[in-house]
Formats: structure tokens, C-alpha cells, sequence
């Protein structure tokens, strides 16, 4: 068995809900520090070649769209606007995963569950 956990051929990034109308909640960390977090993994990961899935949920109702300077860090990447608060029982968004063919997935989000 190898000691490297995670190499970037075995990964994809999974961003999800990165949205400012979601970052109110957040009170475990400053929210500038968490966005610059944020930036940082997706720069990484570009750098690095690594797949990046992203998928946001309500853009119209009271989310908002995918957080403006992390548009800015990944371009290319469109992000996948959810009809249901669920990101694996999305088609569109598990198909994304799906289709990368990592095994390893690295997450960060704002909205991991719902009540």
C-alpha cells in the first residue's frame, strides 16, 4: 500500500452551493478567510489538473449564483443549478461526477444536508 493519500489522477473537486446567499449561516470561520479558502482549493486543483464539479441550488429564489470571485478562479467550469436539495439525487449534477472517473472526491460546500 502506498503512503500518498490522494494524488491528483485518482481526484475531481466537488464544489457545492458556494453561494453568498448561503455564506450567512456560516459562523465557524470568517466568511472573507472561507471564500479565500474556497478560491485557493479551486486554483489548486486547476493547477493541478483535477476535475472540478460544480453545483449550486435556489440561484433564483435566495441563494444566488455560484459566488462571483469563485467564477473568477474557474472560468471554464459552468455550474450546475439543482432543481432538488439533494446533489447526488441530481441527475445532471451525479452525471458530472460520474463522468470525471475519479474515485476520490474532494468536497467543499456550504449546504451539506437540509432538514
Amino acid at each position: 500500500m502506498s503512503d500518498i493519500l490522494i494524488e491528483p489522477k485518482d481526484c475531481a473537486l466537488v464544489l457545492a452551493d458556494q453561494q453568498a446567499g448561503l455564506a450567512f449561516g456560516v459562523g465557524s470561520i470568517d466568511r472573507q478567510m472561507l471564500l479565500n479558502n474556497v478560491i485557493a482549493l479551486a486554483r489548486t486543483a486547476t493547477v493541478f489538473g483535477i476535475p472540478i464539479v460544480v453545483s449550486t441550488s435556489a440561484t433564483k429564489v435566495y441563494s444566488g449564483p455560484l459566488m462571483p470571485a469563485i467564477r473568477a478562479a474557474i472560468l471554464e467550469v459552468v455550474a450546475i443549478d439543482r432543481r432538488n436539495m439533494n446533489m447526488w439525487e441530481d441527475d445532471a449534477a451525479r452525471g458530472a461526477i460520474v463522468a470525471t472517473g475519479r474515485r476520490k472526491l474532494i468536497f467543499s460546500g456550504l449546504l451539506t444536508g437540509a432538514a
